[in-house]
């Protein structure tokens, strides 16, 4: 048993008794197949929940590709890329592959960083939102905590920064404040 051979080695026998050598046994010509390596890349191993995310295996032209998530098959076929919008935080992406017969070891695995949706709501100091003309009114944004917070007013960006509250006494009707926070790289819907 062994696992050096190369390829167009030969092997054959000698068989000794009593110090005698026998003549030669036939010889087997071994065809050594390549096993496989697989290499997994991606764009960006760090994302927002939700962002659709192509995992690519090299190299192209295997007979399968069994990509794994967390250990469990989620995609085996010819096909050398993976795509998936459903990655949580430290999702680990393995890759086998094979060729003639013959399977890779596990790949390296790819480990993803998923960053959450900030979700916030927004919320007035005018009671029944509504306000006489002139007088202040503050719109704030929560929760606190978030990288940046943007106003809006019926689309036009009002204010942008580290502030979760906007106040102005220059509103005048109509008028649709919506909010959107931004953490690490990662926008609310608005």
């Amino acid at each position: 048993s062994t696992t050096q051979l190369g390829q167009g080695n030969s092997v054959y026998c000698i068989a000794t008794q009593n110090g005698c050598n026998s003549n030669w046994s036939n010889v087997i010509a071994t065809f050594v197949k390549p096993t496989p390596l697989v290499i997994l890349s991606v764009p960006n191993q760090t994302i927002c929940q939700g962002d659709p995310v192509t995992i690519t295996a090299s190299p192209t032209g295997l007979d399968y590709y069994n990509f794994t998530v967390n250990g469990t098959s989620v995609q085996n076929s010819p096909g050398n890329t993976y795509s998936s919008s459903a990655f949580n935080n430290n999702d680990a992406i393995v890759a086998t592959g094979g060729l003639n017969g013959c399977v890779s070891q596990p790949s390296s695995s790819i480990v993803m960083t998923v960053h959450p949706i900030p979700s916030i709501a927004l919320s007035t100091s005018a009671a029944n939102d509504s306000v006489c003309q002139g007088v202040p009114v503050t719109f704030t944004a929560a929760p606190t905590g978030y990288g940046t917070y943007t106003f809006f007013n019926n689309g036009t960006q009002l204010q942008s920064g580290a502030s979760n509250a906007y106040t102005t006494s220059t509103l005048v009707s109509p008028n649709s404040l919506t909010a959107q926070a931004t953490n690490l790289g990662c926008t609310s819907p608005l």
